[in-house]
């Protein structure tokens, strides 16, 4: 895993992240402000080709990336779908 941070400590990345693998089951990314209780699900029927993450002081991002095949003529398709939400703040 590669991580930097720039030398104001305000912008970060890491990755690339490892641990998943080849099935779309893995592509679940929870997202939560512990303080709000708001958060962000992210879920794809299409498996991880790569992952990384980076952030700011008030972002943060993860970024996953899926492998795109598609042939001349040929359609090729996937969905990702984000849910948000608000918990209660415990």
């Amino acid at each position: 895993i590669f991580f930097e941070g720039d030398p104001a400590g305000k912008n970060y990345y890491l990755g690339p992240i490892t641990g998943y693998s080849d099935n779309a089951i893995d592509y679940d990314i929870t997202l939560r402000n512990k303080k709000t209780g708001a958060g962000v699900n992210i879920k794809s029927d299409r498996p991880f080709s790569r992952l990384a993450f980076w952030a700011t002081v008030k972002t943060v991002c993860p970024e996953p990336f899926i492998h795109v095949k598609a042939e001349p003529g040929r359609e090729f398709t996937w969905t990702t779908t984000y849910t948000f939400f608000v918990n209660d703040v415990q």
